[in-house]
């Protein structure tokens, strides 16, 4: 589900409460956030990135984000995209094109490699453009569980456009 890019964004901005993820079903871990509302304004569409400091309301730990425009976000998120699916791709091509080419055991540990690499490349672009929201700083975007996350609304499908 896509994220709710606005010029003047409604965010949320949360301290992680636990150290260690909680068991909530089989081989999943639930981390648990408090936090409180945060609105801020992009930049102008064409403008560059911006720095905004939040105090965290649970540690009040100064924090510095940097902030970039809506076309800025939607470009980052596309660009990822585009590194997800070029990953995949040659991962799909890469060991059956072994396979019809035929080649020695070099050309297999290369095919393997550059398989592996591809599923890598694909699996992480998507997961952090799956997560773009045009915040950077403090692990926002990035494949972890960050002390300090920054949620954006979700779309909500159901709801006439």
């Amino acid at each position: 589900m896509a994220f709710v890019v606005e010029k003047e964004q409604r965010t949320t901005l949360s301290h992680r409460i636990n150290a260690v993820g909680r068991p909530s079903s089989r081989d999943t871990v639930t981390w648990d956030y408090e936090g409180r509302a945060w609105l801020v304004e992009r930049p102008d569409d064409g403008s560059p990135a911006v720095r905004r400091s939040v105090r965290c309301p649970v540690c009040e730990k100064a924090l510095n984000y940097t902030v970039h425009s809506v076309a800025a976000t939607r470009a980052r998120r596309t660009r990822r995209w585009a590194w997800a699916v070029s990953g995949f791709v040659a991962a799909a091509v890469a060991l059956p094109g072994h396979l019809v080419l035929s080649g020695g055991p070099l050309r297999l540990a290369i095919a393997l490699a550059v398989t592996a690499a591809g599923v890598v490349v694909g699996y992480l672009s998507a997961y952090v453009a799956a997560r773009e929201t045009g915040f950077t700083g403090h692990g926002a975007g990035w494949p972890v569980v960050p002390k300090h996350l920054v949620a954006l609304p979700h779309l909500d499908p159901s709801a006439p456009p």
